[in-house]
């Protein structure tokens, strides 16, 4: 028998964002580079983040000034680094310590690094102090 079809009608889906719109977002930054098996496996791909978010805060818990400043690009990272070790009054000849581990950490070598970094981490001590740490250790 013909008539009405009552069935509730589903809502369209809205469109998928572009991956070239999602990768402009700023916390994307952090995996983009991240190799696919990393990505794919939950745990290794929140360890990453989290090594990586140790080595440089997102945008909104960094310095002043640096917001705009892409970490995942090295030469911007290495200015993400140098205002916040201005900022805590590290004197510039102990700076390259501290840059270094920010790109191991970034860089997740050497792996003693990163587990010596989310270890302190789980462990309640601050970004501060962990890098601190990571580099009285050197």
């Amino acid at each position: 028998m013909g008539g009405l079809d009552r069935r509730p009608r589903q809502p369209a889906e809205a469109p998928a964002p572009s991956f070239a719109a999602a990768s402009q977002k700023p916390h994307n930054r952090y995996f983009q580079d991240l190799p696919d098996d990393v990505i794919s496996d939950d745990t290794r791909c929140q360890q990453a983040l989290q090594r990586r978010h140790l080595a440089v805060p997102l945008y909104h818990d960094r310095a002043e000034g640096t917001g705009t400043l892409d970490a995942a690009e090295p030469s911007e990272r290495a200015k993400i680094t140098e205002l916040w070790l201005a900022g805590r009054g590290i004197p510039p000849d102990e700076r390259a310590s501290y840059q270094a581990v920010v790109e191991e950490l970034w860089a997740g070598e050497p792996p003693q690094v990163t587990e010596q970094a989310l270890s302190m981490a789980a462990d309640g001590l601050s970004r501060d102090a962990i890098l601190d740490k990571l580099v009285q250790d050197r």
